[in-house]
């Protein structure tokens, strides 16, 4: 391997590991993460684990 190639490996596993940072373990405590509605949504927490809560007992 040369030079170029760890480099080039280096960067491509800096990229994965922010990738991975901020779409999973950054958000993960967030109740709307992964919410199509959740920029648009007006509930605070404790409604939207209300729902969900009846939306299970259902």
């Amino acid at each position: 391997m040369t030079t170029m190639d760890i480099i080039i490996i280096i960067g491509i596993a800096i990229l994965v590991s922010l990738v991975v940072y901020f779409n999973f373990i950054k958000n993960k405590n967030t109740p709307c993460h992964g919410c199509s509605k959740a920029r648009t949504c007006h509930l605070t927490c404790d409604e939207i684990k209300k729902q969900l809560r009846e939306e299970y007992e259902k």
